[in-house]
């Protein structure tokens, strides 16, 4: 997935700097990204992260910890119900199913189950063919970054700027482990809302000011 963000990306600008921005999942995209162009001798100016890691284990106490995911697609799915609930902010939300009789069900039949009970409770961020598609890119991407471990003994000097999510992840350290992988320093802006939400209004606005005022400064700084 990296090498082919970065052969789209370079189809537009061969040579660079580049500034790459990464979402969730998407933060270990552009850091796999940073490191190849970095082995490319390119240069990436900058990395901003909206609440998410470098790879899964960096926060963790060894670098094999047990796979998120089950083979069974009921497990994953409810799972998957968890995450949904975080649209709700409802975290403690019991959905009205049946878990005997969703097991005994065909995996369209289980996503029509848990779909139309998340609906009940308010859940209207999806059509249902959204949803089916949510839960199969959901599986693949957490399979891939169940087993993504980068080279660890290479860090770069790109500076990271971390948006972090004020409602989520207290367990782990401010800066996510960005600081084990960079040497250019990291600086984390804690946003209200959740995961789930740090992109929408209102509080991508308090992100765009804060980029604004990075960028200003910058510029400021040249003239």
């Amino acid at each position: 997935m990296a090498e082919q963000n970065i052969k789209s990306m370079q189809r537009i600008d061969p040579f660079g700097p580049y500034q790459l921005a990464g979402y969730s999942f998407g933060a270990g995209v552009v850091h796999e990204m940073c490191l190849q162009l970095h082995k490319k001798g390119l240069s990436v100016q900058r990395l901003i992260i909206f609440d998410g890691l470098p790879y899964f284990s960096v926060c963790k106490n060894t670098l094999d910890d047990s796979p998120v995911l089950s083979k069974s697609f009921f497990e994953n799915l409810m799972l998957i119900s968890e995450v949904l609930k975080e649209f709700l902010n409802q975290k403690e939300l019991q959905l009205e199913i049946n878990n005997e009789v969703l097991f005994t069900k065909s995996k369209e039949e289980q996503l029509d189950m848990v779909f139309d009970a998340l609906v009940k409770h308010g859940f209207n961020f999806m059509t249902r063919t959204d949803f089916y598609t949510f839960v199969k890119i959901y599986i693949h991407q957490v399979k891939i970054w169940d087993t993504y471990i980068p080279d660890i003994n290479v860090t770069h000097n790109t500076p990271v700027t971390l948006f972090r999510a004020d409602k989520e992840n207290e367990e782990l350290t401010e800066t996510y482990g960005w600081e084990t992988v960079t040497r250019g320093g990291v600086i984390v802006h804690r946003i209200e809302g959740n995961h789930m939400n740090i992109l929408s209004l209102p509080h991508v606005e308090s992100i765009t000011k804060t980029i604004k005022a990075v960028e200003n400064v910058k510029m400021e700084a040249i003239l």
